[in-house]
């Protein structure tokens, strides 16, 4: 019975293994199939709306000043003082006195023409009052002729008056000439370069200084030839921009005039822009710094506005005439579009935009019409 047992025992309790197993597996629910969704392409996208867009003309140019002269003595002689500015990088206000000459040479000179007036003077008064009894005189010998000139002084009363005229003139040269012992500043001005001293003599016509006006400044920047239709030429205003400090410092001018001539070079065209009062002498700037002659800056110049136009970033724009947007159901859509002006930043859009829509501006792998995707709103400024 014992050995029965230990035949059967195991065997049993296999068997009740297998059928509990059994209904353990009929027991198990089946497991629900996952649907797989398409949640598309991660996309950033830029929504956009028609205004007037203005055109914006960079450029980088370099300052220098509207008028630069030579300042030359139109009489010789010793310098007798000088202004302490008058040194390079010295400012002078338009009548500020420069520098004098020696003025005593000029004083004798004057006062000689002074004295040949006077001489001419009595001279004609003699000739006058002689032509006063000669002609008396004629009347009284010859009453029903006319007298010569000559026996009336007619010719004497001439000359003495030339006399007097070229006294008057040698009159005028010498306080001319004596006036001219002192030089002002023809115009705001900042000295760029003198040779002078006090005690040197000087001779007239030879230079003694450069000077460089304070008042305009200009700043020449080259621009493309089609870049020209979208400015204003004299008219555009202009933002004259300088980094050099670790910040912008920005000055305000005007596009006054083209070169109207192809640099041979580089193939692009002048545009002169003028810059009022560069260095703060009329009106103080904050930050106290000069538009200085020579400073290398950046220009931003704005042009005309363009109607009813959208401007996107430039990554917008694929195969030069085309957008990708996406549209009501987050499908991408590929539309033509008429491109106005483009810069290496933004694409100005003319025509095949509206309101509202939403342009793609990151890239899309294998990119097609209907390709399902997810957006990620992005500023239009980005």
């Amino acid at each position: 019975m014992k050995r029965l047992l230990k035949i059967i025992l195991p065997i049993l309790i296999i068997a009740v293994g297998i059928i509990v197993a059994k209904q353990l597996v009929n027991m198990r629910q089946a497991p629900h199939k996952a649907v797989k969704t398409q949640q598309g392409i991660l996309v950033k996208a830029v929504e956009v709306t028609k205004s007037d867009v203005p055109v914006i003309v960079t450029a980088t140019g370099t300052v220098q000043p509207r008028r630069i002269i030579n300042i030359t003595s139109q009489v010789s002689g010793k310098i007798t003082w000088i202004s302490p500015h008058f040194i390079a990088g010295g400012f002078f206000k338009e009548g500020d006195r420069l520098f004098s000459l020696e003025k005593d040479d000029y004083e004798l000179v004057l006062e000689k023409a002074g004295a040949e007036l006077a001489q001419a003077e009595l001279d004609l008064a003699k000739v006058e009052s002689q032509a006063v009894i000669a002609r008396q005189e004629w009347q009284t010998l010859y009453p029903d002729t006319p007298p010569s000139p000559l026996a009336v002084y007619e010719p004497q009363i001439k000359s003495a008056k030339a006399r007097i005229a070229s006294a008057q003139a040698n009159i005028r040269s010498a306080q001319l000439d004596l006036k001219r012992t002192t030089l002002y500043a023809p115009f705001n001005c900042r000295v760029r370069t003198e040779s002078i001293d006090i005690g040197q003599y000087i001779h007239s016509g030879s230079p003694v200084a450069e000077i460089s006006g304070t008042s305009i400044a200009e700043v020449i920047v080259y621009v493309s030839p089609d870049e020209l239709q979208w400015l204003t030429i004299p008219g555009s205003n202009a933002a004259i921009i300088f980094s050099g400090t670790g910040k912008d410092i920005q000055w305000h001018g005007t596009v006054v005039r083209s070169l109207g001539e192809v640099d041979a070079q580089n193939r692009m065209i002048g545009v002169v822009i003028s810059v009022n009062d560069p260095y703060g002498l009329e009106t103080a700037r904050p930050e106290n710094i000069p538009l200085a002659e020579g400073m290398f800056v950046s220009v931003r110049i704005k042009g005309i506005s363009l109607k009813d136009a959208i401007e996107i970033p430039r990554a917008g724009l694929r195969d030069g005439s085309s957008l990708w947007l996406a549209d009501s159901n987050n499908q991408l859509v590929i539309r033509p579009v008429k491109v106005l002006r483009k810069t290496r930043e933004t694409v100005i859009v003319g025509q095949g935009l509206e309101n509202g829509d939403r342009v793609i501006v990151s890239g899309v792998s294998g990119a097609a019409d209907g390709m399902k995707l997810r957006i990620v709103s992005s500023e239009l400024s980005e």
